[in-house]
């Protein structure tokens, strides 16, 4: 999954580090190591959800409105995404000088999410994978006061950005709640894949998800439309349709698609995201910088 890049001794583990005083990560509270079947520590944990097998299955067969048309220059493309990807990153080094080191508002969002440790209030994140989806729930969907962190933080810091930049700020700035199915591996790290949220067919650039030969499977992640391609924010989750946490998360989606569809992800992102940091999905998962 493609992730943020930066130097050597990155600039990303050097926050995930500073962030240690304000987070537990699993590997210093005893029973915080979660397996992937979950936690028994945390009071709002389900370790069984009611699985919607039909909506499962639509979203196997379902065909998209528009029709893709896969360009020849993908390794053009590519290259572009490459450019913006990089520029994202320094966009994203920006922003988590402010948000990761907030005791107050990490704590509030893991409360909401429930991957929090009872008895100090500290979120409970045991690598950069999941680092990574607290940041993007933190940044994009949760709202104070009906105000997102991102719109606050771009008003708030217009030197952060400039005529290079503007076009992937922009799209990150109105990224969209997507769950792709991964249909098609094709060359220069793209993949065909339908985002069974709003009924739309993409060309998804991502070099790991890509490698790792997904195909089948479902991409949950926050999605930036680059008008000839599309790319994530950084960080997701792959799921496969056919395992039972996989039938958990797809049953939420399900549950929640006609918000999500509308533009009001709030409760269904926080059950989803919730859900998936409290369920190890993301266990075993590992950063990637080589794009």
């Amino acid at each position: 999954m493609a992730k943020r890049k930066t130097s050597p001794r990155t600039k990303r583990q050097c926050d995930f580090e500073n962030a240690m005083d304000i987070i537990d990560t699993g590997l210093e509270l005893n029973g915080l190591m979660r397996p992937i079947l979950g936690p028994p520590n945390y009071p709002n944990f389900k370790y069984g959800y009611g699985c919607d097998e039909a909506a499962i299955e639509k979203f196997y067969q379902f065909q998209p409105k528009n029709v893709l048309h896969i360009l020849e220059n993908l390794a053009d493309i590519y290259q572009d995404y490459k450019k913006q990807r990089l520029l994202l990153n320094d966009y994203h080094n920006a922003i988590e000088q402010d948000v990761l080191l907030s005791r107050s508002i990490m704590q509030a969002a893991a409360k909401e999410l429930g991957n929090v440790e009872p008895s100090d209030g500290k979120p409970v994140l045991q690598n950069e994978s999941e680092m990574n989806l607290f940041y993007n729930y933190l940044v994009l969907y949760r709202s104070v006061k009906g105000r997102r962190y991102i719109c606050d933080w771009v008003k708030k810091h217009p030197e952060a950005l400039n005529k290079n930049n503007e076009a992937v700020v922009s799209a990150f700035v109105n990224a969209k709640f997507a769950v792709l199915r991964l249909d098609k591996n094709l060359t220069d790290g793209c993949i065909q894949v339908v985002d069974v949220v709003s009924e739309k067919s993409y060309l998804l650039v991502d070099k790991a998800v890509n490698a790792s030969q997904r195909e089948g499977c479902f991409f949950v992640c926050s999605l930036l439309d680059m008008e000839n391609y599309a790319m994530t924010s950084g960080g997701g989750i792959c799921i496969d349709g056919t395992s039972n946490c996989g039938k958990a998360v797809l049953t939420m989606v399900a549950k929640h698609r006609e918000e999500l569809r509308s533009g009001n992800p709030d409760n269904g992102v926080k059950e989803i995201y919730g859900y998936c940091l409290c369920n190890g999905a993301l266990a075993r998962s590992t950063a990637n910088y080589n794009y």
